[in-house]
C-alpha cells in the first residue's frame, strides 16, 4: 500500500503536529467528504436549474454530462484518496503491547483498552466508511454497469 502524506508534503506538518491525535485524524477523515461535497456543486446546480427552467431535476440539456464529469471525478478522488486515509484510519488501532500506548501518538492509551472512548468510535465508524465502504462501493459500481460480465 502505497502512503502519500500530502500534509507533509504541503508543507502543513508543523501545524498539524501541534494539534491532538484525535484533532488530525478527524480531519484526515472530514476534509476528502468536503471535497466530495464541493465536487458535487456544479451537479446540484445543473439539477437545481433544469427544475427551474426546464421542469425536472434531469432536464436540463447539461445533466447527463455534468453528471459523468461528477462521477469520473468522484471515483478518482476516491482513488486517490483511499490508500492514504485508510492507513491513518487503520493506524488508531495500531498499539504498542508492552506500553499499552498508540503507536501514532505515545500521549494516549491504546484505543482497544477504552472502547468508549472518542477516538475508538471515530476510527471504527471511519474504518466502515474507507477501507470497507469505499471498496464495496467501487465493487457495487461495477456491479452495476455489469463489467464483471463484459470479461
Amino acid at each position: 500500500i502505497a502512503y502519500i502524506d500530502i500534509v507533509g508534503a504541503l508543507g502543513i506538518a508543523c501545524i498539524a503536529t501541534s494539534m491532538d491525535y484525535l484533532t488530525v485524524q478527524q480531519l484526515w477523515t472530514i476534509a476528502p467528504m468536503a471535497v466530495i461535497l464541493c465536487m458535487s456543486i456544479p451537479l446540484l446546480t445543473t439539477m437545481v436549474y433544469g427544475r427551474i427552467w426546464h421542469g425536472g431535476w434531469r432536464k436540463h440539456p447539461k445533466y447527463l454530462q455534468v453528471l459523468e464529469s461528477f462521477w469520473w471525478a468522484l471515483m478518482l478522488w476516491l482513488f486517490l484518496i483511499y490508500p492514504t486515509v485508510s492507513v491513518l484510519v487503520l493506524k488508531t488501532f495500531s498499539c504498542d503491547t508492552e506500553l499499552e500506548l498508540l503507536l501514532g501518538d505515545y500521549r494516549l492509551i491504546c484505543p482497544w483498552l477504552e472502547t468508549d472512548s472518542t477516538l475508538f468510535l471515530w476510527s471504527v465508524v471511519f474504518v466502515l466508511i474507507y477501507p470497507v465502504g469505499i471498496p464495496a462501493f467501487f465493487y457495487f459500481v461495477l456491479h452495476h454497469y455489469k463489467v464483471p460480465e463484459m470479461a
